[in-house]
């Protein structure tokens, strides 16, 4: 059987609701997938769950390997992939019956090596959220296109989110693109801005295909201190500006701008409020974390004087963008450490 997409679905001790993930894959209209199942070190009994879906249906491979995160995991499911095109699905999600139709449809009427689609956030008590593309829908994105495109999508956050896209497997292997296994956490907007970047021609559907699972005990929201976090927004960033200076010479100032309002409206306050849940020697983060390039690099493309206000959100990075770092930590404190 030809295999026209390949699903990837990476999980770690996700018995909760891996089997329902996997059965909404299942169901698909389009008959010619492969569903990758990529047990990251499970210890919980899913991984024998896995295996159990798999001598069910033929289309199901199960990978076993010792824990390397969600990115080595997701790498594991493109490096054994079969389909001309790959899809990523995390554990405790749903999907549409028709999404990968619909995308794989998409992508060969749009000639497109990149498609996305709309997607829904939802919790166990009812529909949260639906969020649609940032692009013109049933249109092919030129790379020029995209690269105007970038600032607003580096800007709003449309960069996060693997899974509400298909992606060519010949723009991966071609590109050699692959997740970073150095990132743990918000690991795809690397991936994403990538493939977006090196996809000759980009589409967008308004069908909302994919259903996000709300989970207040991710590691995104956990309440408590996460070891992975700064680094892995630090790190992100300087693959975000590597990515700017190779790819998007001509946008480059526009980007850098949209990278340093992204990170004063949504990336410090992620890296401070798991910052002061960290028990202790919080200072030395705090202080090695606000002279990275993240930090560093804001004043020069954010105007603080054009959001001058009397909160404390203001005076902190004031008092950074003047190298005053233990006055910014103790504000911070103020700001961030309240509810810990």
């Amino acid at each position: 059987m030809d295999c026209k997409v390949s699903v990837v679905i990476p999980f770690y001790n996700g018995i909760e609701y891996l089997e329902d993930c996997v059965r909404s894959v299942q169901a698909q209209t389009l008959w010619e997938i492969e569903i990758l199942l990529v047990d990251d070190g499970s210890a919980d009994g899913s991984g024998e769950a896995a295996d159990r879906l798999a001598r069910e249906d033929a289309r199901i491979r199960v990978i076993h390997q010792e824990n390397q995160g969600l990115s080595g995991a997701r790498n594991s499911g493109i490096d054994a992939s079969r389909g001309d095109y790959i899809g990523f699905v995390d554990a405790d999600d749903l999907v549409d019956p028709q999404m990968y139709e619909k995308l794989y449809d998409a992508a060969r009427s749009l000639s497109c090596e990149v498609v996305t689609c709309t997607y829904n956030s939802f919790r166990e008590t009812g529909l949260i959220a639906v969020t649609k593309p940032n692009f013109p829908m049933r249109t092919r994105l030129s790379p020029q296109d995209v690269r105007q495109q970038m600032p607003h999508l580096v800007c709003d956050g449309s960069l996060m989110f693997v899974w509400r896209r298909l992606y060519a497997a010949s723009l991966l292997r071609g590109q050699n693109i692959r997740f970073d296994r150095a990132l743990r956490i918000c690991e795809d907007a690397t991936f994403v801005m990538e493939c977006l970047l090196r996809a000759d021609g980009v589409g967008a559907i308004e069908d909302c295909l994919y259903h996000y699972r709300y989970v207040p005990t991710s590691l995104i929201r956990s309440k408590k201190y996460t070891p992975h976090m700064t680094p892995s927004m630090l790190l992100q960033y300087e693959i975000k500006k590597r990515l700017t200076e190779a790819c998007l010479a001509d946008e480059r100032p526009q980007i850098m701008a949209a990278l340093a309002d992204y990170t004063y409206r949504h990336i410090s306050r992620l890296v401070f409020t798991n910052l002061f849940r960290k028990p202790d020697k919080r200072y030395r983060e705090f202080r090695a974390a606000v002279r990275a390039p993240l930090f560093r690099d804001l004043p020069r493309w954010f105007d603080l004087n054009a959001h001058r206000s009397k909160s404390l959100d203001w005076v902190l990075f004031k008092c950074l963008q003047m190298h005053l770092i233990f006055p910014a930590y103790c504000i911070a404190g103020r700001i961030f450490g309240k509810d810990n």
